[in-house]
This record gives structure tokens, sequence and C-alpha cells, in this order.
């Protein structure tokens, strides 16, 4: 008997598991511009916005989001890859010297795993958003045309696979974080850009909460009714029931 109810309590438990929940990462960053590329142009970003001026930015990324995935593979020594995860991203705001830039909808996370972008780029493990669809004033006939948030470092170790990174791997990028302006940009309808130099960077969010399975319940109360069968056979002397 006391073998039957504990197979039936361990199954029901197993039968019924409680999917782990979502979890939000929110990534704040600081820095100021490092470079504007102009194009020479009647009308230039850089007649509104000069090096030097001061940033600062959020991105938010919900782990619940992944509609798909696609996996590149580094074209240079063929060890690390690429992971593209479509709709995880809420937020993307840059604001610049006063002026904010936000994103207009859900976007994009690339988690790069021991990848080279480019023959000359160390092996690196980094993640970067690019946003296109943005909102922001025109600043003459310039409007924002799309921007790019990163963070990474010359490090292969920080990322364990190319999962969608946790809240430890988004610290750990966070804290080794060495790329500079060539990774974070907002472009401009007139090809010019302007890149920015991260000097803090931090992460909050809780990691994904993994519910009890939902058959605790029925194993506890099969427990329990052995205990009590145990104790009743133990008041009447009764030998216990052999095992089937």
């Amino acid at each position: 008997m006391k073998q039957i109810l504990m197979r039936g309590a361990l199954l029901a438990a197993l039968a019924l598991p409680g999917a782990a929940s979502a979890a939000v990462y929110e990534i704040t960053f600081s820095g100021h511009v490092s470079s504007i590329d102009t194009v020479g142009g009647a009308t230039s970003i850089s007649d509104y916005f000069a090096v030097g001026n001061s940033m600062t930015g959020v991105i938010r990324l919900d782990s619940d989001m992944v509609d798909a995935i696609y996996y590149t593979d580094d074209a240079v020594d063929g060890v690390g890859r690429e992971a593209r995860y479509l709709t995880t991203v809420q937020t993307l705001q840059f604001t610049v010297a006063g002026e904010t830039f936000s994103s207009s909808g859900n976007g994009e996370l690339f988690v790069q795993n021991d990848y080279r972008n480019g023959s000359a780029a160390p092996d690196r493990d980094a993640i970067r958003s690019p946003f296109w669809g943005i909102f922001a004033a025109t600043y003459g006939d310039i409007g924002a045309q799309g921007m790019q948030f990163a963070i990474g470092a010359d490090l292969t170790s920080l990322l364990a696979n190319d999962d969608f990174p946790g809240l430890a791997a988004l610290i750990a990028l966070a804290g080794g974080n060495t790329i500079g302006g060539g990774w974070n940009w907002i472009g401009f309808d007139n090809g010019e850009t302007m890149r920015f130099d991260l000097t803090s960077v931090s992460v909050t969010g809780d990691p994904p909460v993994v519910p009890l399975p939902a058959g605790l319940p029925l194993m506890v109360s099969g427990l329990g009714l052995f205990e009590a069968l145990r104790r009743w056979r133990r008041r009447l002397g009764r030998r216990p029931v052999a095992a089937l």
C-alpha cells in the first residue's frame, strides 16, 4: 500500500509541472556623444548636437516575447555564433542633450557568443538591439531613422551559450563592457550618424520564478494519507499489508 500511494503521488507531481514565468530586465545607461559623422550637406545634425553632449538611456527586455530564433555562425573562425531573438525588446530610448529618441514598437535582440563582427574584431560576448521606426523631433529637414544599443566585452565566457540571456549574464556583460561608440548610435535620414561612448551601465530585474509543480499538493496529500493509514493500523494492532 505504501508503494502504491508513493507512486501515485509522484506521478501526479510529474504529470502536471508548472511552467516558468517570464522575466523583464531593464538596462539603464549613460555616457556622451563620442562622434558625429557628417556628409557635408546644407543642414547637419552637428548644427544641433556636439561631441561631448551628455546622454542617458534605457532598454527593457522581455524573456516571454520570443517569437523566433535564427542562428548565424561566426564566419571568421567558425567557433562562435549569433542568436537573433525577435520581439523581445519592449523599450529602447536615448536622451541626448535633453532631446528624446524612443522606439515605436517591439524590437529584436542579437546575442553574440564568442562571435566576431568582421575579421578585425575580437572574439566577444555581447548583446545588441537595433531599432527602426523612431519617435523624435525633426532637426531642420533631418529626422532620426534608426538606433542601436549594445553592451559587451572582449571576453568569451560571460554568456554560457546563445540562449536568451538571464540577469546574471546581463550583469556580467555590463560589468565587463568595453564597447565604444561604434556600437551605440542614432542614424539620420541624410546618412549622418551620432555615436556614443557609455560610461555607466546598470541592470535590474528578477530571474524567472519557477513555481512548484502543480501536482505537489497531490503528492503531499498522498503522503498525509499514508501517515494516517499507518497510525490507524498501529491502533488496531494489525500487520502491514504486503507491498504489491
